[in-house]
């Protein structure tokens, strides 16, 4: 598009550029965070487009938009700083947040308004459903972002000791899909 063309546009016009581009860009980002939702490159990717529709939807005065908007990138920063690990319900969360986005700037300008009223319960609800999931797996402060593979106790005998008695020793028993095969001799 030429400048002139940008210049007979609509900022509800260009609101529209703007989530088409974004929500583009944030699906394939969190797509493949389904995949590694600790990818910092993929994080930045999308918290920027959050942001950066946040900005465009308070521009042209579409509170839903900005709420939906801020709500995700809450989430984002979250797992940014480490304190979530997103997992695959919430990205269908972000996902379902940029359909919701994207049904805003759809609409057409005079029913732009009529949109935040009429679906307001259902971005309420999105809210809440985000605000809920976003908040359930966060990590406590000071506390590394790990996840560490079941470990049980079991008693395993070893070889006998000086005197001719079994020694027992404690030690963890580890899940066997975290086990590494024994070379074999």
């Amino acid at each position: 598009m030429t400048d002139e063309q940008y210049g007979d546009m609509s900022m509800l016009d260009l609101f529209r550029l703007e989530v088409d581009s974004q929500t583009r860009a944030m699906t394939d980002a969190l797509l493949a965070l389904e995949i590694d939702p600790r990818s910092a490159p993929h994080l930045e990717s999308c918290m920027r487009g959050a942001h950066s529709l946040k900005g465009a939807a308070r521009i042209v005065n579409l509170d839903s938009g900005v709420k939906i908007a801020h709500a995700m990138e809450d989430c984002l920063v979250s797992a940014q700083r480490g304190k979530l690990i997103l997992t695959k319900a919430q990205v269908d969360l972000l996902l379902h947040g940029l359909d919701l986005l994207k049904q805003i700037a759809d609409t057409p300008e005079d029913d732009s308004r009529q949109w935040s009223a009429s679906s307001a319960a259902e971005a309420d609800a999105f809210l809440l459903e985000l605000e809920k999931s976003c908040s359930e797996n966060v990590q406590p402060p000071g506390q590394p972002n790990i996840t560490l593979p079941a470990v049980t106790p079991a008693e395993v005998p070893t070889e006998a000791n000086a005197s001719g008695g079994e020694c027992r020793r404690r030690r963890p028993r580890v899940a066997p899909e975290c086990r590494t095969p024994e070379p074999i001799p």
